[in-house]
């Protein structure tokens, strides 16, 4: 679920995340198994869907495979209130990541978009790619004030420029050199409201995380491109 990441740097922060927790290795290491297994749609716990649509996109993430069997479709992420985020299809490497932005103001989002690139400010017009499996929405963070949401905003747009990480075993970073996409959300709100979006304890949050955060609800699908 990391793609990229070596042998040896997966080592290494295994052991930092152990003695900085007072975890064992091997604790850490079953706990990020287990956190990938779960973004992966190989452990996922059904949580409450709002509609039939989105029911589809709890289930296995893209049991289908996703990507190859023609079902893929565009969608634009709209306008939406300042701090909520988005989950949308993606696929690298043969793994089913899904991708998380943030709302920075009701018609701009910020995201990290990918390997080789870097945190980026785009209009809501900006197209995301679906699945009938893996159903594009918007989620809002809940019973947060407008001045939270506005700060979670101003979080995600200060990181603008930082480069992409592949680690998102390891991404509970919030003021960190470099975001992947569900750790910059997650960091936006860690920072603006000491919410923790992942619902969990795990070194490692995904973009399903945030999906399934017990601390978000569903606001609406993406409309189609």
């Amino acid at each position: 679920m990391s793609p990229g990441v070596t042998q040896s740097e997966l080592e290494a922060d295994i052991a930092i995340i152990a003695a900085d927790t007072g975890r064992t290795t091997e604790v850490v290491l079953e706990e990020m198994v287990l956190g990938a297994r779960m973004a992966n749609g190989s452990a996922d716990t059904p949580v409450a869907a709002p509609n039939d649509r989105d029911k589809k996109a709890r289930s296995s993430v893209l049991s289908s495979g996703g990507g190859g069997d023609g079902l893929l479709y565009k969608v634009v992420a709209g306008c939406s209130t300042v701090g909520n985020y988005t989950y949308s299809y993606a696929r690298n490497y043969g793994q089913n990541h899904g991708h998380n932005a943030i709302y920075y103001t009701g018609c701009t989002l910020v995201e990290s978009p990918g390997s080789g690139k870097r945190v980026t400010r785009v209009a809501s017009t900006h197209q995301y790619a679906s699945h009938p499996s893996y159903v594009a929405h918007i989620r809002s963070p809940k019973n947060v004030s407008s001045a939270q949401r506005a700060n979670a905003g101003k979080f995600a747009n200060s990181k603008v420029g930082l480069p992409y990480n592949l680690k998102f075993y390891a991404n509970r970073v919030v003021n960190g050199s470099s975001y992947n996409c569900s750790q910059l959300v997650w960091a936006a709100w860690r920072s603006a409201a000491n919410i923790d979006l992942s619902g969990h304890s795990r070194s490692g949050i995904y973009p399903d995380d945030l999906r399934r955060s017990p601390i978000s609800s569903f606001v609406k699908n993406m409309a189609r491109a």
